[in-house]
């Protein structure tokens, strides 16, 4: 009889939990749904047409033509910041599809919305189960997050670094949390495939470099080497090409960097983020959740990675202006930052709501 009673509950239980996960399964369609009509709904119009998302389309086209060439500029686009990932990539799209702006359009809105699920799992997994709310939270924020979806409907290269620095976090958590090398190696290998795509990439570097050092820093040697592999690559394909243009390119891509003296970059730094707060009042929430997140690994690898290359770029770039979609790829942190602050802080506001309504029963 008891034996009857305990298979019937498991029955039950397992019942339970598949009704979960469809509930589960529900409410993450439902996001990616989100997700997908704020980026794909009249996205050939709106907004107006952007001048780099032509320069993208152009690049793009001649490599189709077997040509290194954007307008008058031939043999490297290194000098218009213009690595050869995502016009290789969107090549390769319009070789199936009409090339053009929309079709660019439709490629960044869908990597918007693989940002998205690829963030819901990646906090799923390192949150733990018993905080499904938390990815759910930071996977909804991020579908609805203004910028977000802004830059998702424009087709800005940045997209693309967007689920690397999501995956980047998750094989960070990997690595410190099991100590194996593959994982920082492949964090690695997704910022160096990053930084042919777009050189912000590169501030992304120093995080994955601290946390082999920190864990093991034999590992840094190991890293850094898959690190700098793909643009490695790169420039000795493009010297092999074209060792005058591509020297020059580079020369004034990477030192035009320091006409900002050492010194005023500080305040600049300052300056940037007080500037970014004033701007967008999710970053200011953001930074409070990040420092409310459950575990203190995850918190403090969430920091370092929101902060580390947001100072890197706040030293030489004006970001609450026409540089603020340089920091589009971390958008993702925003919106876990700002979806701890609301997991935390709700059952608390209730708790204060709760009280406040007893006292005025009591009063009464």
């Amino acid at each position: 009889m008891m034996n009857n009673f305990n298979i019937k509950k498991s029955r039950i239980n397992k019942h339970l939990v598949s009704k979960e996960q469809i509930v589960y399964v529900l409410i993450w369609t439902g996001i990616l749904f989100i997700a997908a009509y704020l980026r794909f709904v009249n996205i050939a119009d709106n907004p107006g047409w952007y001048s780099d998302e032509g320069t993208v389309v152009e690049i793009a086209k001649n490599i189709l033509d077997g040509r290194i060439l954007y307008l008058a500029i031939n043999q490297s686009t290194l000098i218009v910041a213009r690595p050869p990932l995502f016009p290789v990539f969107l090549a390769g799209i319009f070789s199936f599809l009409r090339p053009g702006i929309e079709t660019l359009r439709y490629i960044t809105a869908s990597l918007g919305v693989i940002t998205t699920g690829l963030l819901y799992w990646t906090i799923r997994d390192i949150a733990g189960k018993e905080r499904a709310y938390l990815a759910f939270t930071a996977a909804f924020l991020y579908a609805i997050y203004p910028p977000a979806v802004l830059y998702s409907r424009l087709g800005f290269s940045y997209n693309l670094l967007s689920p690397l620095v999501v995956g980047i976090l998750w094989f960070l958590w990997k690595y410190l949390n099991s100590g194996e090398k593959k994982w920082i190696l492949l964090a690695a290998f997704l910022v160096g495939i990053g930084s042919i795509s777009d050189l912000m990439m590169f501030t992304l570097a120093p995080v994955v470099l601290l946390v082999a050092f920190v864990k093991n820093w034999r590992d840094t040697i190991f890293a850094t080497g898959i690190l700098i592999l793909p643009f490695s690559l790169y420039s000795l394909g493009m010297l092999g090409i074209n060792k005058d243009a591509f020297i020059f390119d580079f020369q004034f891509t990477f030192f035009r960097l320091g006409e900002i003296p050492l010194i005023a970059q500080y305040p600049y730094i300052i300056f940037n983020y007080a500037a970014l707060i004033f701007k967008d009042y999710w970053w200011s929430l953001a930074v409070i959740g990040l420092f409310l997140l459950p575990k203190a690994r995850f918190k403090k690898l969430s920091l370092v990675l929101l902060f580390m290359p947001l100072c890197l770029l706040a030293r030489t770039t004006s970001l609450p202006g026409l540089g603020f979609y340089y920091l589009s790829p971390l958008f993702p942190m925003i919106a876990l930052g700002v979806a701890s602050l609301i997991s935390v802080g709700t059952p608390y506001a209730l708790v204060v709501i709760r009280q406040g309504l007893n006292k005025i029963t009591d009063t009464l």
